[in-house]
């Protein structure tokens, strides 16, 4: 991919968001979603006291530890170098998702070169993309720093430097400190590294001194925090924010999609468990330790989780990965955001096909609109599972341990919670699937009749009909 093509991605991806922000603002709250005042408080914290902190109504600062840190921090600059309206950090987070684009496009020439304009374009227009870099939410950050640590580690493979390591453990670093739920990939990341030294004949010490600098580079980031999380609440962990998300979403989602429980009975059953837990205990939680509230909140959901059976746990995270693999970015659009019409996550349903079935007659004269783009959403995925399915065997292996890993994880952890938020990190596997199909279809069913293809086999250019993918030299 030239520079003037990479130019080209980046500025059509930079408009469109542009154009995305102008037509939907109108004031600061048009940017912010239901988490963006908890991001925005905790930046006011740092502002103020120079500490990761929150201030309470008298003014008194308590550690924010709600979630993770990285995102207080990139809107605490922005409130520092231009104040405190929201536009200013969107207008970065624009950008830096138009770079993101441009890292999709990276990512997808290691498969096979031609891939990387298609890919490049597809997400440019991604719309969910588009939506989330356009809201005070830590999404849009998180994907553009994993799609960092995913290249560099790629380039690290293919030449294994010192830069390129310290690299890829700078950006995933700094995407642990965004959202602490992609720490176990750190295992990954440092897996792939050290098998890449391996591979490409690095001596001992060099490789771990390579794999010692990622290490050290993530410790210099989350380190510091753990640490005093640990001196002041005696948790080694960067945000308190597990045990709730199990209690709060996790567990009433697994019961309505594994069981067939309504979510309100589900929330009261969960809070009747959480109840009979504390009175069976002797002593209850410090009220003033997060953490403890959010090993307790963890202990209760996680059982009320295994109470549901195998059967019913798989259920609910498969129903809850297709509708996430699915579901129309169009709802996540700020029009229909703040358009009177149902919300799924409280539409009732006995099966999620009846919940399905009650969200798109509630929806009334919408529903058109959300069928067809749900229509044009499943056919995109099973174009990309048509790539996929043509592919075994035949791609690079690091890049594609990195992207299935992240994509894989990405739909295990959301679990049954719905959200095309959950969907984000996926948005790139599902480009270059797409864009693999894409080439696909150019190379087999557009090649005029009596005319062969590349090579003169009489066959497909670069056989994309096996993936549109070849491994590179």
């Amino acid at each position: 991919m030239n520079s003037q093509i990479a130019a080209l991605i980046f500025l059509v991806a930079l408009a469109i968001r542009l154009v995305y922000v102008a037509a939907i603002f109108d004031g600061g709250n048009s940017l912010r979603v239901h988490e963006s005042a908890l991001y925005e408080q905790a930046a006011a914290g740092i502002v103020e006291t120079g500490r990761l902190s929150v201030l309470s109504a008298d003014g008194t600062p308590r550690p924010f530890v709600d979630r993770g840190p990285g995102y207080p921090g990139w809107l605490a600059l922005f409130r520092l170098l231009a104040g405190e309206s929201p536009l200013y950090p969107v207008l970065a987070q624009v950008v830096l998702d138009a770079v993101a684009c441009l890292l999709v496009a990276w990512l997808a020439s290691f498969f096979n070169p031609r891939l990387a304009v298609i890919a490049g374009g597809l997400a440019a227009i991604n719309l969910n993309m588009v939506v989330h870099a356009a809201q005070i939410s830590s999404a849009s950050l998180l994907l553009a720093l994993m799609l960092g640590a995913m290249v560099y580690a790629w380039r690290y493979y293919r030449r294994p430097t010192l830069p390129f390591a310290a690299i890829a453990g700078l950006c995933f670093a700094a995407a642990w400190l965004t959202d602490p739920i992609v720490a176990p990939l750190f295992v990954i990341l440092i897996a792939v590294l050290a098998v890449s030294a391996w591979y490409r004949g690095l001596d001992v010490a060099g490789a771990a001194a390579h794999v010692g600098t990622v290490v050290a580079a993530a410790m210099i980031f989350v380190g510091p925090i753990m640490f005093e999380n640990y001196r002041v609440f005696g948790h080694a962990q960067l945000s308190a924010e597990f045990g709730p998300r199990l209690f709060y979403r996790t567990a009433p989602a697994t019961l309505e999609f594994g069981v067939g429980l309504p979510r309100v009975e589900a929330v009261a059953l969960l809070r009747e468990r959480l109840k009979a837990h504390r009175a069976s205990r002797e002593t209850p939680p410090p009220s003033g330790n997060p953490f403890a509230v959010s090993a307790e909140l963890g202990q209760v959901a996680t059982a009320v989780i295994l109470d549901t059976g195998v059967a019913a746990v798989a259920k609910a995270w498969a129903t809850g990965a297709a509708v996430n693999l699915v579901a129309p970015t169009i709802l996540a659009t700020r029009p229909l955001q703040t358009t009177h019409r149902p919300r799924f996550f409280a539409t009732p349903g006995v099966n999620p096909v009846h919940k399905i079935w009650n969200f798109f007659v509630a929806s009334g004269s919408l529903a058109i609109l959300i069928v067809t783009a749900t229509v044009f959403t499943v056919l995109c995925r099973v174009m990309a599972a048509a790539a996929l399915l043509q592919v075994p065997g035949r791609l690079p292996v690091v890049p594609t341990v990195l992207l299935s890993t992240v994509s894989a994880y990405a739909l295990v952890a959301s679990g049954p919670v719905v959200g095309l938020g959950e969907r984000l990190l996926l948005e790139p596997l599902l480009a270059i699937l797409l864009a693999a199909a894409a080439l696909w279809i150019a190379d087999h069913w557009w090649q005029p009749i009596g005319v062969p293809a590349a090579g003169g086999t009489g066959q497909s250019r670069a056989t994309p009909g096996r993936a549109g993918v070849r491994r590179p030299s």
